[in-house]
């Protein structure tokens, strides 16, 4: 009967134990889960701040590439407004390749519309 009872008790303390093992075990996968949710999130956080870096980087250089653009065409008006006055006699070439010479009030109309271009793209950036 003792027998009996020291195998009831040996059966009872093993199963408290495993269950014990059981549940530190599961203890320890829920804090692994937990690790690796994190780490997760982490690295979605870190992919966005480089997403959003490389979008400013992007809008940074399509501002500059702008800004390019409006002083080469400002330097290009500036040019050809000083063409104009330099000159008595300006052409252009007609549909057969022949000279076609303007005359002072057309090239007054040009330079008045390269003036008014000039003034509008190019008065904040001289």
């Amino acid at each position: 009967m003792i027998l009996k009872k020291w195998i009831v008790t040996l059966t009872i303390i093993s199963y408290v134990v495993f269950a014990g093992l059981i549940f530190a075990q599961s203890d320890e996968y829920d804090a692994e889960k937990e690790a690796a949710e994190r780490i997760k999130r982490q690295l979605e956080l870190a992919n966005e701040m480089r997403n959003q870096r490389l979008e400013k980087q992007r809008n940074k250089e399509a501002a500059l590439e702008k800004e390019e653009m409006i002083e080469k065409r400002c330097v290009k008006l500036n040019d050809e407004l000083r063409r104009l006055g330099e000159r008595r006699r300006w052409y252009r070439l007609d549909d057969s390749g022949e000279r076609v010479y303007l005359s002072d009030a057309e090239v007054r109309r040009k330079k008045q519309t390269l003036q008014q271009e000039y003034d509008q793209r190019c008065a904040e950036n001289p």
